[in-house]
Formats: C-alpha cells, sequence, structure tokens
C-alpha cells in the first residue's frame, strides 16, 4: 500500500460549514420508497442463490492503492477520478486532489479553487481523461444558480491549478431547473453531460421535469496558452430523452470515449417508477431493456445529432433494497437501479466500439451488481457479454466499472479484459471495497478485497434509516500501461469509512488504487 503525502504547496484546506450535499433526486419519491419497502421484504423473505462468488482461481491485485479526500462536515462524497499520463485527479464533493502515480498529493483544495467559481454549493463533480485531445475535463453543478461550471487542463500533466486550467460556467438554458446528477463523458468532438432537470424555485427542489443531454464542443487538441474565450463555445441541450417505449430516460450517461470515435453513446436504464397516484401498484416494478442513444457530428453545422433511442434487451432487473450493516439500525442507500458511469472502448475481440457499463439491482442477498458490455455500434445494439457480482449473505452495489483499452502516445491495445469496483455489507459485515475482474473469455474472478471499514456508518445526514452512500464511484483505464504486458490496466474510486466517532461529523473516507485484471 501507498500513502499519499504533500510534496507541494499548491494545497487548500477545505472548508467548513456542515452540509448534506442534495442529490441523486428521485423520480418519484413515493413510488420509489414503495419499491424499496417491497424489495426490502422480498430481500428477507427469501434465500438467494449464489452468483459470482465462484470465478477465477486468481483475481485482480491493486496497486498503488492509497486513501483519498474526506470532509468531515459535507456527506456524502461523490467520489469519481480519472488518470492521465502522469497524473491521476479525484473529485468529490466540495473537494479536488491531485496525485502522482504512486499517490503522491501534488495539489489540493475547494472546488471552487479548481473552477474559478466561487458560490460554495457546488456538487456532483465529475472528471475523464481524454487521449484525442490530450486533457483532463470536468464538470460540476451549482445548486445555487442552475448551472454548471467546466473547463479542461492546457496540457497533458497539470501539476496544479494557477494557471493550467480553463475554466468556465453555462447555465445550459435552466433558468428555474435544476440539471441533477451530470454525468460526463464524450466523443472526438464533445464533451456530453446527461442530467435530470427537477424544477427549483426558490428553496424547492422538485419535481422532475425531464432527463436531458448536454453538450459542448471540445478546443483544439495539444497544449494550450490562451484559454478560449468563453462566447467561443456554442453550448446545447437535448431535452427530454425518452425510451422507446415513450417513458423518461431518467440518467442519462454518456461513456466516456477512449479511442476518440467520432459517434458517442449514451446509456439509460429502464423506467423503474410508478407516477405518483397510480392505481395497481405492482408487486415489484421491473424493467428487461437498457436505451441506448448515438451522438454523431452534423459536418454541414458543426452541431452534434442525437439518435432515435434505440432498445437493448437485458434480464428482468428491479430496484434493489438498502444495504444493512452490523450495529446499527441505519441502511445505505444502494440507488435505484440507474447507471453510474460508463466506458466506450473498442474491444479487438468484437473488432469495433462496446460501452461497459453497470448498476446495483435486486438480487443476492438484496442488491448484486450487474455489468454489460454493450455492442453499441450495431444499428440494433444487442449485449455482447454481461456478468452479476452476486453473494449469497453480502449486499453488493455502488459499482463502476471500466476495459483495459489503452490509448496513448506510445500506441493502443487490449480492451478485452475489465475490473469492476463495488461496495459490500450485510448485518454482520461493515461495508467493504472489493472488485472482482474478467480477462477476455476466462471466468469472472472471485472477490478481492480491496479496503474494509472499521465500524458502521452514520452522521447527520441519514434520514428515516437511511444513510447517503456514494453516491457514485470511479473507474477509467490507464492511457500509459505497458503494451507489452498480459493486459491493460483500471484505476478506479470509491467509498469506505472510520470508525464513528459522534453523530456530527462525516466519517467516510474515499480510496484510490490501480488495479491489472
Amino acid at each position: 500500500m501507498t500513502t499519499g503525502r504533500a510534496v507541494a504547496a499548491d494545497v487548500q484546506d477545505l472548508g467548513a460549514g456542515q452540509s448534506a450535499w442534495p442529490g441523486p433526486l428521485p423520480l418519484d419519491p413515493i413510488g420509489l420508497a414503495r419499491q424499496k419497502a417491497r424489495a426490502q421484504e422480498k430481500a428477507g423473505a427469501a434465500i438467494r442463490s449464489a452468483q459470482g462468488v465462484e470465478g477465477a482461481m486468481t483475481g485482480p491485485s491493486a496497486g498503488p492503492s492509497w486513501e483519498g479526500q474526506s470532509h468531515a462536515l459535507g456527506s456524502p462524497p461523490d467520489t469519481t477520478g480519472a488518470i492521465g499520463p502522469g497524473v491521476y485527479l479525484q473529485l468529490i464533493n466540495d473537494g479536488w486532489s491531485m496525485y502522482d502515480r504512486d499517490g503522491a498529493t501534488l495539489s489540493g483544495g475547494l472546488l471552487d479553487y479548481l473552477t474559478g467559481y466561487h458560490p460554495h454549493t457546488l456538487v456532483d463533480p465529475q472528471v475523464i481523461w481524454d487521449a484525442t485531445t490530450e486533457r483532463f475535463y470536468y464538470v460540476v453543478a451549482d445548486i445555487q444558480r442552475n448551472t454548471l461550471a467546466w473547463g479542461f487542463s492546457k496540457t497533458a500533466e497539470p501539476t496544479a491549478v494557477r494557471g493550467q486550467w480553463c475554466r468556465y460556467v453555462g447555465d445550459f438554458g435552466y433558468a428555474s431547473g435544476f440539471p441533477d446528477y451530470p454525468k460526463l463523458g464524450d466523443t472526438a468532438d464533445f464533451l456530453l453531460v446527461g442530467a435530470n432537470a427537477f424544477k427549483h424555485t426558490g428553496d424547492t427542489l422538485g419535481p422532475f421535469v425531464s432527463s436531458d443531454l448536454l453538450w459542448i464542443p471540445k478546443p483544439s487538441p495539444g497544449p494550450i496558452t490562451e484559454c478560449p474565450a468563453q462566447d467561443s463555445f456554442a453550448l446545447g441541450r437535448f431535452a427530454a430523452l425518452t425510451s422507446t417505449d415513450g417513458t423518461p430516460a431518467f440518467t442519462p450517461v454518456p461513456a466516456n470515449q477512449i479511442d476518440g470515435s467520432g459517434t458517442g453513446y449514451v446509456v439509460a436504464a429502464g423506467y423503474l417508477y410508478i407516477a405518483p397516484g397510480a392505481s395497481g401498484v405492482p408487486e415489484h416494478a421491473s424493467q428487461d431493456y437498457l436505451t441506448v442513444f448515438e451522438v454523431t457530428k452534423d459536418h454541414l453545422t458543426g452541431a452534434p445529432l442525437l439518435s432515435p433511442p434505440k432498445r437493448v434487451s437485458v434480464p428482468a432487473y428491479s430496484i434493489p433494497p438498502n444495504a444493512p450493516q452490523p450495529g446499527t439500525n441505519n441502511r445505505l442507500d444502494t440507488l435505484d437501479g440507474r447507471f453510474r458511469q460508463a466506458v466506450a472502448a473498442v474491444d479487438p475481440r468484437l473488432g469495433r466500439v462496446a460501452v461497459w457499463t453497470s448498476h446495483a439491482v435486486f438480487g443476492g442477498a438484496g442488491s448484486e451488481e450487474r455489468w454489460y458490455e454493450i455492442d453499441a455500434a450495431r444499428p440494433d445494439p444487442t449485449i455482447f457479454r454481461s456478468g452479476v457480482v452476486s453473494h449469497p449473505s453480502l449486499y453488493v452495489w455502488n459499482g463502476a466499472i471500466s476495459s483495459d483499452r489503452v490509448v496513448g502516445s506510445a500506441g493502443s491495445g487490449f480492451g478485452s479484459s475489465m475490473v469492476l469496483g463495488f461496495n459490500t455489507s450485510s448485518p454482520t459485515d461493515f461495508v467493504a471495497i472489493q472488485m472482482v475482474s474478467k480477462i477476455e473469455d476466462a471466468p469472472q474472478s472471485g472477490l478481492a478485497l480491496v479496503q474494509q471499514s472499521p465500524g458502521y456508518y452514520e452522521d447527520f445526514a441519514c434520514e428515516n434509516v437511511v444513510c447517503r452512500w456514494g453516491d457514485y464511484s470511479g473507474a477509467a483505464p490507464d492511457p500509459s500501461a505497458p503494451l507489452s504486458g498480459a493486459t491493460g490496466k483500471i484505476w478506479l474510486t470509491g467509498q469506505w469509512n472510520s470508525l464513528r466517532v459522534d453523530g456530527v461529523r462525516a466519517h467516510w473516507r474515499t480510496w484510490n488504487w490501480g488495479a491489472l485484471p
């Protein structure tokens, strides 16, 4: 294990002010509460068989592996990260930190320090590395002004903030609506941001309005000396995305495009909510499809084009119950079956770009993580490979997956293997960060422990016996992994917790690690 250490002066302390950061907002709070209760009853009444427990004899190995950022006065972390040729950048709610490849801290501080935007209401951070333009990109939501702060590094290897980032703010037409749970992906030409729009007036947030896809043109490749003017970027929005059955494409997630394709992909899980006031609520609502959109460039206008929704059939899934933990009645939020991140990359076995994504659904002890490799480039997308991380006694959730595709200055290779990181817990097991891998056609590995929490989690953001957790984690392929190796490398970030000190200070922690499948 490598422990991060400060090696530069460009580090800023996280600020004060206790905050239960908003999101992810549910499409239908009443429907979600009903289905969570039904899922918990169903999980308690059944003994489920194990899937994905027995696997390959060897599993993924972690290294480097080190503790990331924390914040005692805010909850939850919303941790995400991206790896470039020389540095790893981790973002959390209200904070950021840049590390070298051994986990040593190069710089860090508040999100307003990174973004140059100072409302102190910045939430839901996202960051990706793009090999095409050789720079990092970030997006952060401002819940006070209904805007998105976004920007990019001037070079491939920023080591600080001062003078090394171009920083902007856009409202995307959200005068009285908030773009909640923004997810960042890209094509060779555009940054793409999926968001759930909720009405926002004064201090009132909600109800749900629509699921949208926002876009931003990328700057030219290579180092930048002077940042382009804000008005040189034509921002846009595709509003009210729906699936093929006409229901909202809730939580559209653009994939991080690793190979720099001019075609980008957006994925959304099926509609799992019942509208408020609807009669005949089913015992346990489920869906058996995913939705895929394509984004391309109109070479006459330069604007993006969004395809109609495409349906992908999958085994039925439903909303999972919240995860138990020993020592407390407070359960941990496993969300509502939505996707949390996605990676698009060439798979040599497939011969074209595939989209990798995962979500927590009902199964196993109560919650399991299902993953998909989607053959999205077909006119009629299908599942190329899929799997499940499930356990007869452990709840599994908060996953992030990436293939091992390498695209960098030394060339490209790999892309047929993956690592999936996630959390586990049970009535007798404290939260842990674990991972599995799959190397080409070999069986999926068993669970590999990354970091174990020493006690239960409970803070000021716990409400109605549910504590926020996540709300997501991150995974991305290494652009500089040696092409001479057996596989590429994936870098991940996730949440665990230290021992509880009191009910006031948040005691969540984050963890960053690299993994060979």
